[in-house]
């Protein structure tokens, strides 16, 4: 019999004598043929560790020797190094690379798992919510580098054309946006075919979609400042431009033809006729 355990269930003498099993504590097996614990661990006083089983009292002793240290197939999980402090913002990054490829993988708000993101970045879930208020926040933010970045491309196409042509601006606007969809595939069926959860009109306002628009409605404000006039409601403007071009974008993406970015800067040549006249 094992004198020196101090309680832990155990069957280690021949003579079938058990101790009382303490509540919460583990099952060991010795003398069963079960228990694959070595036999300077069995009923040692790591053993009464309450983990699962004679082998989680073992590498709790052997994680004891090792000053600490993860063993066995939890060793092979990664475990993230903490930022210094101040380095708040390198986590968030981590969040959101880690979010955005999730994202991808399942394509819609509701199923991406805030676990699974924290999982990806080695981190607790509620220190998610250190940088994020909630799931909406989080996968906006993703989409907001794209959209950063391709607003961004659309100004300094806007920069590049004639000050004194307002339409030419906005059709080099137009042709940017195509020219992004076609180089950056990924990111753009990320910013136009993730599905979102919906949200009241007031947050909707803070949408990162809405630098694409605001971009668009000004560039038709500068077209009527210089005697273009808008067809179809003013309002909608926006919209009909953008609908027209992400229509147009799929179709040259995933139809079996040619892929000549010339079509698409026909079709915005042909698009900005049918919007605007003098």
């Amino acid at each position: 019999m094992c004198a020196e355990a101090p309680g832990p269930p155990c069957i280690a003498d021949r003579g079938r004598r058990r101790w009382p099993r303490r509540p919460g504590g583990p099952a060991c097996h010795v003398g069963s043929g079960r228990c694959r614990v070595p036999i300077r661990a069995r009923c040692s006083p790591a053993a009464a560790v309450p983990v699962s089983g004679c082998e989680g009292g073992a590498a709790v002793a052997e994680q004891k020797q090792n000053g600490g240290g993860t063993v066995g197939a939890a060793g092979e999980r990664t475990i993230r190094v903490r930022n210094p402090r101040g380095q708040g913002e390198r986590l968030r990054e981590e969040i959101l690379r880690a979010a955005g490829g999730l994202l991808e993988q399942v394509g819609s708000e509701d199923a991406l798992s805030l676990r699974a993101v924290a999982r990806e970045v080695g981190i607790a879930t509620p220190s998610i919510y250190r940088h994020f208020s909630d799931k909406t926040e989080l996968v906006w933010a993703v989409l907001a580098e794209h959209y950063e970045r391709l607003a961004e491309i659309m100004a300094e196409a806007d920069n590049s054309a004639p000050a004194d042509d307002p339409q030419e601006r906005l059709r080099s606007q137009l042709t940017a946006y195509c020219r992004f969809a076609i180089a950056n595939p990924a990111k753009y069926r990320l910013m136009s075919e993730t599905w979102q959860t919906p949200v009241d009109e007031e947050r909707l306002h803070g949408h990162p979609a809405g630098l694409l628009l605001r971009g668009l409605s000004r560039a038709l404000t500068a077209c009527e400042e210089a005697g273009w006039r808008v067809r179809g409601t003013r309002a909608d403007a926006p919209y009909m431009l953008w609908c027209a071009l992400h229509g147009r974008i799929t179709l040259w993406q995933v139809m079996p033809r040619r892929k000549d970015p010339a079509r698409l800067d026909r079709f915005v040549d042909e698009l900005l006729g049918l919007l605007l006249e003098r």
